[in-house]
């Protein structure tokens, strides 16, 4: 029977007077060592992205800061919203300037996963967030939930539904984060488009992102997804205050929330 030498087989060499290494123990010294290496790399990989992320925090707070100095230098008042894709402050943002004339409105379009970094690093005043994020250090008043919907491939057999349940989607390639991790939603839709799966996402996404190609249906036994207004905890500034109750008036759903607020 003709059988394939393995590496460290061949690399074993001919027969001499001395008594060479065992191939076996060579094999598993080439592997200990090889998978060592993989373990070193990866720790490598690791730090050096918590690193970069570290450093970006800190670049950002230092540069929040010394514009916020400027800002003080030229009598400049300004708040900074950020908002979730598919979350819109628009109505927010038109109350607040009605009364607060002299406050700049800046917003910020936030990442899904950084949702709370610029609250805490000074990037952003004030949030309009969708769950789940970390609310460590945060004060977030719920103001209202939305569905979710299955965003689907205009070509797929559950389009022409009118309605799914999660039993109906069991065994669907589903894009999220453990499966598939993307940087925006676009790439995300893109991905489904062309065939590579099915997504879960937000009413309001669903909404705002309308395309000939995809079709959104809505899951009945899907869990709904809870909406905030947030900021950081030791924010007391009236203007950050005022346009968190703003928001929850006009953006919320239960007047009796803004208690929260307080």
């Amino acid at each position: 029977m003709v059988r394939a030498m393995s590496s460290c087989e061949r690399s074993s060499g001919p027969s001499t007077g001395t008594l060479p290494t065992p191939v076996h123990d060579r094999c598993r010294s080439s592997s200990a060592a090889v998978a060592a290496m993989s373990r070193v790399a990866a720790v490598g990989a690791f730090r050096s992205a918590a690193t970069v992320s570290v450093a970006r925090s800190v670049f950002a707070t230092v540069d929040t800061a010394v514009r916020r100095v400027h800002e003080v230098d030229r009598g400049v008042d300004r708040l900074v919203v950020a908002f979730a894709p598919g979350l819109h402050v628009s109505d927010a943002v038109r109350t607040f300037t009605a009364t607060h004339p002299d406050i700049e409105i800046e917003l910020l379009r936030l990442h899904w996963w950084e949702q709370d970094a610029p609250l805490r690093d000074g990037r952003a005043d004030v949030g309009y967030l969708r769950r789940p994020f970390d609310d460590t250090g945060l004060r977030a008043v719920p103001i209202g939930s939305e569905p979710k919907v299955a965003c689907l491939p205009a070509t797929h057999a559950f389009a022409q539904r009118r309605a799914l349940t999660w039993a109906d989607l069991d065994g669907e390639p589903i894009l999220d984060a453990h499966t598939r991790r993307t940087s925006s939603v676009e790439e995300k839709f893109e991905l489904i488009a062309a065939g590579y799966g099915i997504a879960m996402v937000p009413r309001s996404v669903a909404r705002s992102y309308s395309r000939p190609d995809l079709v959104y249906r809505p899951v009945t036994d899907a869990v709904l997804v809870e909406t905030c207004v947030v900021m950081a905890e030791d924010r007391r500034e009236r203007r950050v205050l005022d346009f968190v109750t703003i928001a929850a008036e006009t953006l919320g759903e239960d007047p009796a929330r803004l208690a929260a607020v307080d």
